[in-house]
């Protein structure tokens, strides 16, 4: 008998299949057959195998051998059958891991649908309100731009009243100054000619000459009714009339005289008083333009400043809503990316289970195929055996065949 074979030959844990790979019980050797896929090992504990046949002889030898195969194989082949089920588990592991993942990347995109709704919402209700003082701003700011420019417009027309009073304020005192002048000039004037007026002159003249006439008629009237008149009575009236109204002319041209030069100096006087009153009223007049005009011009400025302070802060509350509406966008545009991306990673993690389920049914296939091949093989260990009985069976036709031929060739006829 020859040695019993314990163990599965190296040559078929390195090739996957028996075949031709199994040698003759004296090549049998290692320990163990790691499945194709690397990740499971098919072990074969160590046994005993029996040799019922004569190994003394060929035939029983290759029969000793076909039957250590056979055992061998039988037992391969139950391991691989042992391996196939957990196998199959892994697969179904993984199965059910890459649709967990898969139902999770479901889950992560649905969420993403409604993920930003609150916060696109939130943006929205922010850039209503951002609208909503930037329209305020606008509004408040024509209605104190409109009350600047009514302030402004009153202080240009207090100006032009400014300008108007100004004007007839400079003419007022051309005028009283001219008047003024003039009648000093006239004052002047009687002063160094001594003379009046040629028309006062001319009254008093009239008026003398009428007296005189009067009084010197009377006179005579009244002598030649005495009987006193005659050459010399008259001469002598005429002569005291000529004396009386020279006298009185005198005086009277002195007294006009005085009174006119005092006239013409109260005059000038006056005109001096008014001018100066005039132009006295006028600065007054025109220092309450100026005043008004400057107060209605401060009001302006004072409601164009407030106006720009108001508009300003309704801006910048605008914009702060206008800021916060761009973050919550943006959170929300965030928030769905990072459930996408959460969905591509389960994906992706969902993928590489997948490639591992092929794994383990390429794993799976490589059983099922070395069963098959050991199956398969089984037969032509034992068509082996038939080779002796084959080789003798020919020898001794070859022998039949020569004796016979040697018989008939030695035949006695």
């Amino acid at each position: 008998m020859g040695n019993p074979i314990t163990t599965i030959p190296q040559s078929v844990a390195s090739n996957g299949k028996w075949g031709n790979a199994i040698g003759s019980a004296s090549n049998l050797s290692g320990t163990q057959i790691p499945s194709s896929s690397g990740n499971l090992a098919v072990s074969i504990p160590a046994m005993k195998i029996p040799q019922p046949y004569d190994s003394g002889t060929v035939q029983g030898q290759l029969q000793n051998d076909a039957l250590a195969k056979q055992y061998t194989s039988n037992k391969y082949y139950d391991s691989l059958t042992d391996q196939a089920p957990k196998l199959m588990n892994q697969n179904s592991i993984a199965l059910n891991q890459a649709n967990g993942l898969l139902g999770q990347g479901v889950d992560a995109v649905n969420q993403a649908k409604t993920a930003g709704d609150k916060y696109f919402a939130q943006a929205d209700d922010d850039y209503a309100a951002a609208r909503n003082y930037l329209n305020k701003a606008d509004s408040e700011g024509d209605w104190w731009y409109g009350q600047s420019r009514g302030a402004y417009g009153k202080a240009d027309s207090l100006l032009g009243q400014l300008t108007n009073n100004l004007e007839y304020t400079r003419e007022g005192n051309k005028w009283y100054d001219d008047y003024t002048r003039g009648m000093l000039g006239r004052s002047q004037n009687m002063l160094d000619t001594g003379s009046i007026p040629q028309p006062i002159m001319d009254a008093m003249l009239s008026a003398m000459t009428q007296g005189v006439n009067q009084s010197v008629g009377a006179n005579v009237n009244d002598l030649a009714a005495r009987g006193v008149l005659n050459s010399s009575v008259t001469n002598r009236a005429l002569s005291d009339a000529s004396r009386s109204v020279s006298d009185s002319m005198n005086a009277n041209y002195l007294n006009a005289f005085n009174t006119l030069l005092a006239g013409t100096n109260d005059t000038a006087r006056a005109g001096a008083e008014g001018g100066k009153a005039f132009s006295d009223i006028n600065f007054q007049l025109n220092s309450g333009y100026q005043n008004a005009m400057d107060s209605v011009r401060a009001l302006g400025e004072s409601y164009g400043l407030t106006g720009s302070r108001r508009v300003g802060d309704l801006v910048g509350i605008s914009g702060g809503y206008d800021t916060i509406g761009d973050s919550m966008r943006d959170y929300g545009n965030d928030r769905i990316k990072n459930l996408l991306d959460m969905a591509a990673g389960y994906n992706n993690s969902a993928a590489g289970y997948g490639s591992l389920c092929n794994q383990w049914l390429n794993t799976l296939a490589q059983n099922r195929s070395e069963r098959e091949s050991l199956m398969n093989a089984i037969p032509g260990y034992w068509d082996n055996t038939l080779a002796p009985m084959g080789l003798t069976q020919m020898t001794l036709q070859q022998g039949l065949e020569e004796f016979l031929n040697h018989k008939k060739d030695t035949a006695i006829y």
